[in-house]
């Protein structure tokens, strides 16, 4: 995704274990942080980490206040796998890389009939109609990735 000035805005941290041990060894965590680029575009990214800090999975999504999901991408590093989604109003393109594709770029043209969501891009949506989902009204979305 494009670099941009931008400003942090929020950072998570969450420690997954496994409560079924007796001891509360961390299998896996992650590291979430949201910043407002100067455009007034959000970037998102989540960073899978296993024990040892190994990179397990990648997300980031950019998502406009007016238009919604701009693009979005999951990265696998330790399995050379990636997929990314760039969107341009109703119309989506993406290129997928992993096992199944022998690891060959695969692209492909997508048309929506609602606006895309992925689930880092759910807080944002949920904000931006905030008001008319307090007010009952019903919103659906479409997970392309």
């Amino acid at each position: 995704m494009e670099k941009n000035n931008s400003v942090k805005i929020g950072q998570i941290r969450a420690d997954v274990t496994n409560n079924r041990h007796i001891n509360s060894r961390l299998m896996f965590n992650y590291n979430l942080i949201v910043e407002k680029l100067d455009s007034g575009e959000l970037r998102a990214r989540r960073e899978w980490l296993g024990v040892g800090k190994r990179e397990i999975a990648i997300e980031e999504v950019l998502w406009c206040p007016q238009n919604g999901l701009q693009s979005a991408s999951m990265e696998h590093p330790e399995l050379n796998e990636y997929g990314h989604l760039e969107i341009l109003k109703s119309q989506g393109n993406t290129i997928l890389s992993n096992y199944k594709t022998h690891y060959e770029e695969h692209r492909k043209s997508l048309n929506f009939v609602a606006s895309p969501c992925t689930l880092l891009s759910v807080p944002f949506e949920i904000s931006k109609h905030w008001d008319a989902l307090m007010n009952g009204k019903k919103l659906s979305w479409i997970t392309p990735l």
